[in-house]
């Protein structure tokens, strides 16, 4: 929610980012950032802004709830919260790595990327074997 989340805002590569995080003291500096950055909030019409919204909870909770857990389709998004097509996902786990939740929205999910963020190897090497072997089970290999 912290570190990630203002570079990628004023890159311009992002259209929306939706940034989770359980610590409120994490979700408060990151909007008290996004204010004075001038990112704004809601969805505008102009293209240079990109659209950032932080969401205090747990990520495998907001994941249960807010993404479709299908591929990726051609079909025009749908306009509510629990629809979305994300493009890339960013995880930056504890040490402890991802919750389960999480790593089978990166499977199911819609996106075309996912970057992992990691201070813990053990984990990361856990989550890739994972992710990675999920990946070859799916019948979407390239």
């Amino acid at each position: 929610c912290g570190a990630h989340t203002l570079p990628l805002a004023k890159s311009g590569l992002l259209s929306e980012i939706v940034a989770v995080e359980l610590d409120a003291r994490l979700v408060e500096a990151c909007r008290r950032n996004c204010r004075l950055n001038r990112l704004v909030s809601e969805p505008t019409a102009d293209r240079n802004n990109t659209t950032v919204r932080v969401v205090q909870g747990d990520a495998a909770e907001w994941a249960r709830k807010t993404l479709r857990q299908t591929h990726r389709t051609d079909a025009a998004p749908s306009a509510t919260e629990n629809d979305h097509n994300f493009d890339i996902l960013l995880v930056d786990p504890p040490r402890a790595g991802l919750s389960a939740t999480v790593c089978d929205m990166a499977l199911r999910g819609t996106f075309e990327h996912v970057v992992y963020v990691s201070c813990g190897r053990r984990a990361l090497l856990r989550d890739l074997t994972l992710l990675c072997g999920g990946a070859r089970g799916n019948g979407n290999e390239e």
